[in-house]
C-alpha cells in the first residue's frame, strides 16, 4: 500500500505545474482576440455564480506564479460595486494564500528543496523561520523575498502555523 501512496504522491506533486501551463495557453489564446469589456460579457448573469467563478480564478491563480494578483482585483472592481468587491478580493486574497499552504503542507520536504534550488533567497528564509515563525511570516509578506505563492508553499513545508 505504501508503494501505491508514494506512486500517487510523486504524480499529485505535477499537477500544479500542468493546471498553470494550460493556464497559460488558454489565457494566451483567449485574451488575445479579446477586450476586457468583451471578456467581461462572458461572466455570468446571475452574481453569486460571477463571485463563485472569480473564487475559482482566485484558486487558478494561487497555482501559477507568473498570473499577476492586480488583474483578479481590477476585475473584481470592475464587476461590482466597491462595497462587495473589497470583501470578494479579501476572500480571494485568503485563498490565495491557503492553496499553496496546502499544496507544500501535501508536499512536504521534496517540494521545500525544489524550492530553495529553484529561489536561492529562500534558503535564509528558511534558516530565519526556525527561529521566529511568526516574525519570519510577517517579513515574508512585507518584504518581498520571494514570491507569496512559493513563500506560502515554504510556509507549509515547514507546517508553520
Amino acid at each position: 500500500m505504501t508503494k501505491h501512496k508514494d506512486k500517487f504522491l510523486r504524480y499529485c506533486r505535477y499537477v500544479p505545474i500542468c493546471i498553470t501551463a494550460l493556464l497559460i495557453i488558454c489565457c494566451i489564446v483567449f485574451v488575445a482576440n479579446h477586450d476586457f469589456n468583451e471578456i467581461l460579457a462572458y461572466t455570468p448573469d446571475d452574481v453569486w455564480l460571477a463571485a463563485l467563478v472569480l473564487m475559482g480564478f482566485y484558486v487558478l491563480k494561487s497555482l501559477s506564479v507568473v498570473f499577476p494578483l492586480a488583474a483578479l482585483f481590477v476585475t473584481t472592481g470592475a464587476m461590482y460595486p466597491i462595497f462587495i468587491s473589497i470583501p470578494l478580493n479579501t476572500i480571494g486574497l485568503a485563498l490565495c494564500f491557503t492553496v499553496p499552504y496546502l499544496v507544500g503542507r501535501f508536499a512536504g520536504s521534496d517540494l521545500l528543496t525544489l524550492i530553495i534550488y529553484k529561489f536561492p533567497k529562500a534558503k535564509r528564509f528558511v534558516r530565519f523561520s526556525h527561529k521566529n515563525n511568526l516574525f519570519a511570516s510577517y517579513i515574508a509578506r512585507a518584504v518581498v523575498i520571494v514570491p507569496g505563492d512559493i513563500g506560502s508553499m515554504v510556509f507549509g513545508t515547514l507546517r508553520m502555523p
